[in-house]
């Protein structure tokens, strides 16, 4: 079971991955993982740079449910770490990208100003 949940999240992260590409976002990174957390995936394109938490669910009413204080304290850590280590230029931003088999859902869009 455990292997066929990895399977699914990287087909939905590779689903992200192509969006975003097909706007013009450069892919820096995939799976940036430290102790304490991990960002999905990691793009630049000209302004912001972009880290996209990738969540891939079975019904609409995870959504809500999933983008918790607690998970976004978490990613922004993550963040934080990424950014001591590779300062930006640019302003950053955080989506979370919901996929439901092979396509995406929603995307909720720099969460972090939120």
């Amino acid at each position: 079971m455990d292997n066929y949940l990895k399977e699914v999240g990287k087909a939905g992260e590779e689903l992200a991955t192509k969006h975003y590409e097909d706007l013009w976002y450069t892919l820096l990174q995939k799976n940036y993982t430290i102790r304490w957390g991990e960002i999905d995936i990691i793009f630049r394109k000209w302004d912001p740079l972009l880290f996209v938490e990738v969540k891939v669910i079975n019904n609409t009413d995870e959504i809500d449910g999933y983008v918790t204080r607690k998970k976004i304290a978490t990613l922004r850590k993550t963040m934080e770490y990424y950014l001591l280590r590779y300062p930006p230029e640019t302003e950053i931003s955080l989506d979370v990208v919901f996929v439901k088999g092979n396509r995406i859902l929603e995307i909720y869009e720099n969460v972090t100003n939120s």
